[in-house]
């Protein structure tokens, strides 16, 4: 992505609102092995991806009792702590830990396009985490991270063209791998 035809702003200016979530206490057996989808850091693949099931799930009764929320499916989320700056979409609505931060689309942003810009400030954030044991980032320190907003109606583009790219890359890698 090129910062060059588009005038950088903060990551903010494309997010209307945050949301981050909790951990249900692991001493109540009765918080686990729910039905809703629970997502951590473990959960999210190395590149910006969908996530479609989790490792863990918790209960209703482990939500109430926790501070996580349950995301729309098709929000975008953002590791700020550990893997910092991994980004994924769910598939299906999820409740996210502490670790985790729900981003919802400012008027006129594509999620697609969003993801992409998630995807291209991962290394700014990580450089930005601080911590001696676990690396993690404060949200508005990663709100602030300047990235090119691109006018609406190119954004789908763009993203499509970046998919594009990214698939060649990966197949590359692949036949790269076999030989």
């Amino acid at each position: 992505m090129s910062e060059k035809a588009y005038t950088p702003r903060p990551l903010r200016t494309a997010v209307s609102d945050h949301v981050g979530g909790g951990t249900p206490p692991r001493q109540v057996p009765s918080y686990w092995k729910g039905n809703i989808p629970w997502a951590s850091v473990k959960d999210f693949p190395e590149q910006a991806g969908v996530i479609t099931d989790t490792q863990e799930h918790i209960s209703l009764a482990g939500l109430n009792a926790s501070a996580s929320n349950v995301i729309p499916a098709g929000t975008p989320l953002v590791c700020t702590r550990m893997a910092v700056g991994r980004a994924a979409m769910p598939s299906v609505p999820i409740a996210i830990n502490q670790d985790v931060k729900a981003l919802f689309l400012a008027a006129g942003v594509s999620v697609a396009y969003l993801l992409k810009l998630l995807q291209f400030v991962q290394p700014r954030a990580e450089a930005l985490a601080v911590g001696s044991t676990v690396k993690g980032i404060r949200i508005q320190d990663y709100l602030n991270i300047d990235v090119p907003i691109a006018e609406t109606n190119a954004q789908p583009i763009i993203a499509a063209v970046l998919d594009t790219l990214d698939t060649a890359i990966h197949e590359t890698e692949a036949i790269i791998a076999k030989l």
